[in-house]
């Protein structure tokens, strides 16, 4: 009798994480509008709507019009809302009987945190999600809960900076977010064979992150000096990196990875955080304005925008590949101007000035 139990819950658990899996793969197609996205073709096996009702999938409208994968995907989510299989679901990210379980669970809560009113309800329902995604980041494994739970909770930051939820944002100054991501940006066995493509992955999630909590000033203020700091030398950490080439780089390969994720993305053609790496650093610069003069008056710093501007120029083979970075650095550099034309009599002193690397 014990066996059967066994059996018939093992059972009962793998079909419920085969419906997971399956629906939030559904989703991240169809939340994409992709009838060529390979998760959504996968699903529907190569057929189109018009099969694909007929075999029994009956969300997509009856006609012989578009489709309608979004407004598919909002009527999906809906009935997820309805039916009580949100708490299942974070119930199953609460306490995951299997490995894999946590991960899957929260790809599922970031594919229905697309629609911002579905994560106001998850951040007013469960009022430890939040605490609990920033202790995953902080503590979990780098693939299967830091990068999955950053996910989340960019979509969750999203509603938070939109609708001004300041108890919300409390959390990530208490809880010294920006510590954390930066702590872990510099963990160094992240940057080796194993780990460097999942790493490049974790530190653009986490830069588009901090972008999106640091676009309104006021909550820029909300942040400690030194964490502000911090982060602003990590950001130019990332800039300096950017315009490295081979002649600086060390001739053994491991060595030269763990010095330079950046370059390694842009050999592989992976997107990497430069373009938030520079949006976040001009987010500060322009509420601390101490801060900001002194990149500005600081020769290097200048030589390290012709020498981006150089190699992500309009015309470079860079821009078709990312056009956010040369986008990011046309900001970066207006705002540079603009303000050496508003402070050319200040004389500034060095004593008040923040620290570079």
């Amino acid at each position: 009798l014990f066996v059967a139990q066994t059996e018939s819950l093992f059972h009962i658990a793998t079909r419920q994480l085969e419906a997971l899996f399956n629906l939030s793969q559904l989703l991240f197609g169809l939340a994409r509008g992709e009838q060529s996205n390979y998760t959504f073709r996968d699903l529907q096996l190569g057929h189109p709507p018009r099969r694909f009702r007929e075999a029994g999938f009956n969300k997509f409208p009856n006609n012989n019009g578009s489709a309608g994968f979004f407004g598919t995907f909002q009527l999906i989510v809906n009935e997820i809302l309805k039916s009580g299989a949100i708490d299942i679901v974070y119930m199953m990210y609460k306490d995951p009987r299997i490995r894999c379980v946590k991960q899957k669970s929260l790809d599922l809560l970031t594919n229905i945190t697309t629609l911002n009113e579905i994560g106001y309800f998850i951040l007013d329902r469960y009022c430890q999600f939040l605490i609990q995604l920033i202790q995953g980041i902080r503590d979990g494994h780098l693939i299967e809960e830091k990068i999955p739970s950053l996910s989340v909770l960019i979509r969750l930051c999203k509603v938070i900076v939109e609708k001004n939820l300041l108890n919300h944002y409390q959390h990530l100054i208490d809880m010294q977010f920006i510590d954390i991501l930066i702590d872990l940006f510099e963990y160094q066995q992240y940057k080796t064979n194993e780990s460097i493509v999942y790493f490049i992955k974790f530190e653009s999630l986490a830069l588009q992150c901090l972008y999106i909590m640091l676009q309104c000033a006021s909550h820029v203020d909300m942040w400690s000096e030194k964490a502000q700091i911090r982060l602003v030398n990590y950001c130019c950490t990332i800039l300096y990196k950017s315009i490295l080439d081979d002649d600086d780089k060390c001739d053994d390969y491991s060595k030269r990875i763990e010095i330079n994720h950046i370059l390694y993305a842009e050999q592989h053609e992976m997107i990497h955080s430069l373009s938030y790496s520079i949006l976040t650093f001009l987010s500060i610069v322009r509420c601390r304005k101490e801060i900001g003069r002194f990149y500005r008056e600081n020769e290097h710093f200048r030589e390290l925008l012709n020498a981006m501007r150089q190699k992500y120029n309009s015309r470079n083979e860079y821009l078709s590949r990312d056009s956010s970075i040369s986008s990011a650095l046309d900001q970066l550099i207006n705002n540079n101007e603009n303000a050496l034309v508003d402070n050319v009599d200040f004389n500034g002193s060095d004593e008040s000035r923040p620290s570079t690397r």
